[in-house]
């Protein structure tokens, strides 16, 4: 069940989480200079992205959102996936919760360049240790929460 959850999250996570910045950066009329939403073996590493003029943002408010928005758009509908089949006691339930997981993994950049951008590096660092916590004590309260 969690290879198939690793599988489905490398073929769809990607797409989604860089359509959220496409969506955000589109919709505030930013300039997009490339856009790879599809994982591909770059520098040793997986990578999907987009690659914006941070300029031509509207204001450092849509800035920041551009940012959030991946991890948003993946994060957020998932979670409510995972505790609607929770509390049907659904054996699929592993699909999302593998997914919000690694949603706050994937997104460490997106969290880094919002410290970045808002000019307080601080705060790209504790979001970070925030999104690295979170799967920890997520997956011991799925443990000690499944019969």
């Amino acid at each position: 069940m969690v290879t198939i959850g690793i599988i489905i999250i490398t073929i769809l996570y990607y797409p989604i989480h860089e359509f959220g910045h496409w969506l955000t950066a589109s919709i505030d009329n930013a300039e997009i200079l490339g856009f790879h939403p599809f994982p591909n073996w770059e520098n040793g590493l997986l990578n999907a992205y987009i690659v914006v003029n941070e300029w031509t943002f509207s204001s450092i408010h849509s800035l920041v959102l551009f940012y959030l928005a991946g991890f948003s758009l993946t994060f957020f509908p998932f979670s409510l996936l995972f505790i609607y089949l929770y509390k049907k006691e659904s054996k699929w339930k592993i699909l999302p919760f593998t997914w919000i997981i690694l949603s706050p993994l994937a997104s460490k950049n997106d969290f880094y360049h919002i410290g970045r951008v808002i000019q307080n590096p601080n705060l790209g660092l504790i979001l970070n240790l925030g999104v690295t916590i979170t799967p920890i004590i997520l997956t011991l309260w799925l443990i000690k929460n499944t019969n």
